[in-house]
């Protein structure tokens, strides 16, 4: 699995339209670093892998759910949970399972070196996550989506492009007015 948001957003698509109406069965890990999630309900995969390791993290589908000898149960809370939805964030590498239509979530943070996961309820405060953390930013429920348009003003950003036209496209995006591509996107754009 890729780990821009590009990449992302494609992921989350095709989630959407595997796994809507399945439930996780119990996480689990067994390595530093690796989450493996059973998934019920799906014939066209039994577990989805998050892992943090270095050189980034990434969130990929595996064909058959590993069967070590030791288990260690992690984010034990969310078996049994059915997913409503999948959403990604608008500007980030971030993936939203939707749990019950809105009851809850388990939010991927799926950047840099501190990727995570977070189990969180309705209010999108934390119940519990993969990795124990101090520091932590869960972003706001308003940021994130199905919808798999950009949202652009094209008249805007017509208008923006003919007025900064000596400029590189790095230094359009980064300095026009468009609020939608965050630092993290723009590097990716580029």
């Amino acid at each position: 699995m890729f780990n821009s948001w590009f990449h992302i957003r494609l992921f989350s698509r095709f989630l959407q339209s595997t796994l809507k109406g399945t439930s996780f069965g119990k996480p689990f890990t067994y390595r530093k670093g690796e989450l493996h999630i059973p998934i019920f309900g799906c014939d066209r995969f039994e577990c989805l892998h998050f892992s943090t390791q270095a050189p980034l993290p990434l969130l990929n589908i595996e064909q058959n759910l590993p069967k070590p000898k030791n288990r260690v149960p992690i984010l034990t809370e969310i078996e049994g949970k059915q997913i409503s939805q999948i959403l990604w964030h608008k500007s980030d590498r971030q993936l939203l399972f939707d749990f019950n239509k809105g009851s809850e979530y388990l939010l991927f943070q799926i950047f840099g070196i501190n990727g995570n996961a977070f189990h969180l309820n309705q209010n999108f405060e934390i119940i519990d996550s993969f990795k124990k953390v101090t520091k932590f930013s869960i972003p706001h429920k308003a940021d994130f989506t199905t919808q798999d348009n950009l949202i652009l003003d094209k008249d805007l950003l017509l208008k923006t492009a003919a007025d900064n036209q000596d400029k590189t496209i790095k230094q359009f995006l980064s300095y026009s007015n468009i609020p939608i591509f965050s630092k993290t996107l723009i590097n990716e754009i580029c």
